[in-house]
């Protein structure tokens, strides 16, 4: 009788722990996990519950003013835990040029804020009036004038600067202005040194390469 009871004792065991893992295993199985996007600014995008293994559903792309969504920061597919995901920016690159942002210097300064950098692409441009701290750069920017260059970026008609804090930059000339000014820059191609119609006031930097 007691090795009955003993083998019908072992075989209930045997049953409930098996059971218990067959449970467990089905608990595992719908486990599930909260994915949270949230923007640049702590607003909550979407959320949702995942199960584990599965994959979360990213919102629409989101936008912001002046700059570039690139994706997301962390990797949504197979989740295995709780996730709070932010979308990323790039700042903005503001363009010159034949297709690009704009094709007009004054419409790229006109829409820039203080602090923003302009490239120019290669080609020919009229005149503008700077009234931004801003930083303008020519398409061969940063390269010896001596080394193999590209097209140069050449204006034809005067400059007036009415900013403080402005950089023009050359492939080999840097201005740098850090008081508020006004003055007139003659045609000029983004390659040369600048000529200057009248004299400059209170020139902070002036660096050649």
């Amino acid at each position: 009788i007691n090795r009955l009871v003993n083998c019908e004792t072992a075989n209930l065991s045997k049953t409930i722990n098996a059971s218990v893992k067959q449970i467990e295993d089905i608990k595992k199985q719908n486990e599930e996990f909260n994915v949270i996007f949230k923007d640049y600014d702590n607003t909550i995008l979407k959320e949702e519950k995942v199960k584990k293994g599965d994959s979360a559903t990213p919102p629409s792309s989101p936008t912001r003013e002046r700059y570039e969504f690139i994706g997301w920061s962390e990797d949504f597919e197979s989740v295995t835990s709780n996730l709070i995901i932010f979308a990323m920016y790039e700042k903005e690159i503001i363009t010159v040029g034949e297709n690009k942002k704009f094709s007009s210097i004054q419409d790229a300064i006109d829409y820039a804020v203080d602090g923003d950098i302009i490239y120019i692409d290669k080609g020919i441009y009229d005149g503008f009036i700077i009234n931004k701290s801003v930083e303008i750069r020519g398409n061969n920017f940063n390269i010896d004038p001596k080394s193999s260059r590209s097209d140069e970026t050449i204006i034809t008609s005067d400059i007036i600067i009415n900013a403080s804090n402005v950089t023009i930059a050359f492939s080999s000339f840097i201005l740098m202005i850090a008081v508020a000014i006004s003055f007139f820059i003659s045609a000029y191609s983004f390659s040369e040194r600048a000529v200057c119609t009248s004299s400059l006031p209170e020139i902070s930097t002036i660096a050649t390469s």
